[in-house]
This record gives C-alpha cells, sequence and structure tokens, in this order.
C-alpha cells in the first residue's frame, strides 16, 4: 500500500512540475518551437542516443570480464534496452539499472556479481561526467553563473571522494566499527560482504577500458544535446553544453518524479535561461530529449515483450512434446 501511494504522489508530482514549467513559459509556445525543429538533426541525434546504449553496453562487458563473467555483447545491448524502457516508467535514472541487475543475476546465476557490475557500471559513467564537466569550467566562466561553477566542483569532489572513501578499506572498516552493535548486526550480511568485495575484482585493464567508453559515451550523449539545441536554432558553447547535461544528469537521479518529468523541463530552463535561451526553447530543448528517451525506451520494451512472448511460447511447445 505504501509503495503504490508513493507512486501516485511521484505521479503527481511529474504531471505538476510539468505543468507548472508549461504554464509559465506557454504550453503552446513551447510546442510550437518544437515543431518548427529541424527534424534531421533530431533524427541523427536519435541515431546517435541509440548508439550510445550499444556503447554502454561495451563498457559494460568490460566489467563483468574483469569478474570473469562471460556474457554476449548482444544480450547486454538487449539488458540496455530493457534498461531505458524501464527508466522511462520508474522513478529516477536507477529503475533500469536494479531491472538489469535482476535480469543478469538469472543469466550469472550470482546477484552479488550482477547487482556489483551494474552498481559499477553506473559509477564510472558518472564519475567521467563530472570529470568533463569539471575540465570544462574553465571555457565556459564568462557564461557561467558562478553557483553552477560550485555545484559543478561539488559534484566532482563528492563523487571521487565518495568512491575513494568506499574503495578504502581502512576508513570504511574504522567508519563500521563505529556504528552501534545492532546497526553493525543488521548490515553484516554474507550477501553484503559479498556485494563489496565484488567491488575489487577489477584489474587496470578494464577499469580503463571502462573509463575510456565513459568519456566516449558522454561525450556523444553532450553531442546529441548540442544536435538537438542547433536543431532549434540555440548556439551555444560545447564546454557549456559539457556542464550543464552533467548537472541534468544528477538532477534527474533524485526519486521525486515518473523519468524525471517536470525536473528535466525546470533544469533545462534554469540552466540554459542563464545563458539568454528563451523559456520556449529551453524547454522545447527538453522535450526533445525526453522524446529520444521514450523512442529508445519503447525499443527496449519492445524487445522485452518479445522474449517474454518467445518464452512462453517455448514453455508451451515443451509442455505439449511432455
Amino acid at each position: 500500500m505504501r509503495d503504490r501511494l508513493s507512486n501516485i504522489l511521484k505521479i503527481v508530482i511529474s504531471l505538476g512540475l510539468l505543468a507548472l514549467v508549461l504554464y509559465k513559459v506557454g504550453a503552446k509556445q513551447a510546442l510550437t518551437t518544437l515543431a518548427a525543429a529541424n527534424w534531421p538533426l533530431l533524427a541523427l541525434a536519435l541515431a546517435l542516443f541509440i548508439g550510445g546504449i550499444a556503447l554502454r553496453a561495451v563498457r559494460w562487458q568490460a566489467l563483468l570480464r574483469a569478474q570473469r563473467l562471460v556474457v554476449p555483447l548482444q544480450r547486454l545491448v538487449f539488458l540496455y534496452f530493457v534498461g531505458s524502457f524501464f527508466n522511462n516508467i520508474l522513478p529516477t535514472g536507477f529503475g533500469g539499472d536494479a531491472v538489469r541487475a535482476y535480469e543478469l543475476a538469472q543469466d550469472a546465476q550470482s546477484g552479488a556479481l550482477a547487482v556489483g557490475t551494474v552498481l559499477t557500471d553506473r559509477a564510472i559513467g558518472l564519475l567521467a561526467l563530472f570529470l568533463m564537466a569539471a575540465l570544462a569550467l574553465p571555457f565556459s566562466l564568462g557564461i557561467l553563473q558562478p553557483w553552477i561553477a560550485l555545484l559543478v566542483l561539488a559534484l566532482t569532489v563528492g563523487a571521487f571522494g565518495g568512491v575513494a572513501l568506499f574503495l578504502w578499506s581502512g576508513p570504511l572498516g574504522r567508519l563500521f566499527r563505529a556504528l552501534p552493535a545492532p546497526l553493525r548486526r543488521l548490515i553484516d550480511r554474507p550477501a553484503l560482504r559479498k556485494l563489496y568485495r565484488s567491488f575489487s575484482g577489477y584489474d587496470r585493464r578494464s577499469l580503463a577500458i571502462a573509463g575510456g567508453v565513459s568519456i566516449a559515451f558522454n561525450l556523444l550523449q553532450v553531442v546529441v544535446n548540442a544536435l538537438i539545441g542547433l536543431s532549434l536554432g540555440v548556439h551555444v558553447s560545447f564546454s557549456y553544453y559539457l556542464v550543464s547535461v552533467s548537472i541534468i544528469a544528477t538532477l534527474l537521479m533524485l526519486p521525486i518524479t515518473i523519468s524525471g518529468v517536470g525536473v528535466r523541463e525546470g533544469a533545462y530552463l534554469l540552466l540554459f535561461g542563464q545563458v539568454g535561451v528563451p523559456a520556449a526553447t529551453a524547454v522545447s530543448m527538453s522535450l526533445s530529449v525526453y522524446l529520444i528517451n521514450v523512442l529508445s525506451g519503447l525499443i527496449g520494451g519492445a524487445l522485452y515483450a518479445w522474449e517474454g512472448a518467445h518464452g512462453a511460447l517455448q514453455a508451451r511447445q515443451g509442455e505439449s512434446k511432455g
């Protein structure tokens, strides 16, 4: 009952935020701006976005191989598309990660390793995104508001510091021993210990491959946003896209709306309004990004339904033979 109420609340918040943004900028004006976009550029952005999903599967495969889990790339691409589908219907950008971990656990027969590789996959992607944004700051200081620059630096330092603390067993061990005994007993479980140990099983080569793919993927995401901006007549420096896309990606992880609806629009309105992009155009950029996400998610939903139907048919044929 509580989960149902929570999901209903998130739907209400999503629709409420989206309605508020569209009310402020004018829904008709935003949709008119979107309709006047350069559709070939939007199609190219969609193609690159879909290619990015396959690229992320390459990163995931490198991490799995380091854990001695051999999974065909085709299967990982499929799971990433399925994850994209669930990201569009579940709260936060982590909903699809949970589904990917669950499905991989069925294949690999190891829930801890499946969850560990998915979390590491996500963490490396975020670290690369924040690092790129921080490196782009010096080229955007003339147009960035100071609070945006400070936010990017705080996110970057916090992300790298958190990962370092997690992987550095000394401070983490002291922190664990400082916890009250009931809480230590609660979290000191074999499954959690196995999950934590899975994070130390990556060699330098696998991490280097994953990091390189993450940089390539995040650059591709920035290019997708830049193409969407160009399709709507927005001319903003590439370095500003580097910074703004990292902030938006972080905000979309907040578990307050379904698929980031409302949060995404507000973030584009705020960040691109800082550099003179008209409100209706900024919201149209956001709606274009959301449309591309939905279209790629529909591919994942269709593939997931096909797999389910195919499995049900095979099971039925097996029963009839038996």
